[in-house]
């Protein structure tokens, strides 16, 4: 009890210094994990242990996060991950990535991404479900159509959710399967007591 008491009083410190966060959406998402709704259908260790022509039959459209999720925080596209996604084009995808990063960062990503027929959302204010929303329009496909694929259960696994989607993911952080950047100690502590808690362990 006092460790948890001691990472809530982390977190507490991180959220109020964290403008991308919607303290009220995000409120919610813990009042669902304490009544131990079903957030997540699989948890997987990284995009690479996740069988995508098993579920071709039913789904359309993959959502995936990006940092932490299919590069490392902050970090650029490892080309085995440029290799997977474009595969996953090939397959007959349609793939939308969601990202909550600054306005010029999110620029370059855009114009890299798009020359992948991949379509970048903006997602701030997470767990806003408003990006999912726009990449769902964008290809106008149903949410029942459609898997997302996080790092987070409390962000963009929540988000999906609220967006309708029932096929959602969660993944280790990319950093901490495959190295690079990680993100600041407030992340890491919040992904990590979601996951304790969601999980029971």
């Amino acid at each position: 009890m006092v460790l948890i008491s001691l990472k809530l009083s982390i977190i507490s410190i991180g959220l109020n210094n964290n403008k991308n966060m919607n303290i009220k959406i995000y409120l919610k998402f813990w009042k669902s994990l304490l009544k131990r709704e079903k957030l997540i259908t699989s948890h997987k260790k990284s995009i690479f242990n996740i069988d995508f022509s098993d579920i071709k039959n039913k789904y359309e459209l993959i959502i995936f996060d990006y940092d932490d999720t299919i590069s490392d925080f902050h970090g650029k596209l490892d080309p085995k991950v440029s290799d997977l996604l474009m595969h996953l084009h090939q397959m007959g995808y349609k793939i939308g990535v969601v990202s909550n990063c600054s306005k010029k960062r999110f620029s370059t990503l855009k114009k890299y991404l798009e020359k992948m027929n991949i379509y970048l959302a903006p997602s701030g204010n997470k767990p806003s479900p408003k990006g999912f929303f726009e990449i769902l329009s964008h290809f106008e496909i149903s949410p029942n159509k459609t898997v997302s694929i996080g790092d987070r259960i409390g962000t963009e696994c929540f988000a999906a959710k609220l967006a309708g989607i029932e096929k959602v993911y969660l993944v280790e952080r990319y950093s901490k399967v495959f190295g690079g950047k990680k993100p600041n100690i407030f992340h890491q502590a919040i992904n990590g007591l979601e996951k304790k808690i969601y999980f029971n362990t």
